[in-house]
């Protein structure tokens, strides 16, 4: 008599495929030539502000190398810089190496964020005009309270 046939356990449900991270496009300052709201733009198209929340002065020193410039300076909200946020904010970066690029750095991508302004970087080069940022009732040249020229007013950072 035929042998039965060993019995087959049911395969397994394939667990979902996780959606990919987004990925990073390009980024760039908009507002002024060294300063102004950080705009990202996503391999899809999709454009907006990064959310200033968790952003330190290491993710402002990555992104500022990223776009060439010697490095960061101040990381004011984008509105303290005169640049409205039309954007909306499509996600965070969060970096743990200091002086990496924005390589180094994680995006997530992010549906809305807890406050209504998106970040906004000060960087810093030879190529920047020195009179659009200053320090003021700092104790050394590079310390104290940054300020910002916008059309011929000096604004708080």
């Amino acid at each position: 008599s035929p042998s039965p046939s060993p019995s087959r356990s049911p395969a397994p449900t394939p667990s979902p495929t996780p959606s990919p991270s987004p990925v990073l496009s390009r980024l760039e300052l908009q507002g002024g030539q060294c300063s102004g709201m950080v705009v990202a733009t996503l391999v899809d198209g999709t454009q907006g502000g990064i959310c200033p929340l968790g952003f330190t002065m290491l993710e402002g020193e990555a992104l500022c190398l990223q776009l060439g410039f010697d490095g960061v300076q101040a990381i004011p909200l984008s509105s303290t810089l005169g640049v409205s946020a039309m954007l909306d904010v499509i996600g965070g970066v969060s970096c743990t190496t200091n002086g990496s690029t924005i390589e180094g750095c994680d995006f997530t991508q992010q549906a809305t964020c807890a406050v209504e302004d998106s970040q906004g970087l000060v960087c810093t080069s030879s190529k920047c005009p020195a009179s659009d940022i200053r320090f003021v009732g700092g104790s050394a040249p590079c310390e104290g309270v940054v300020e910002v020229k916008v059309d011929g007013q000096w604004g708080t950072v």
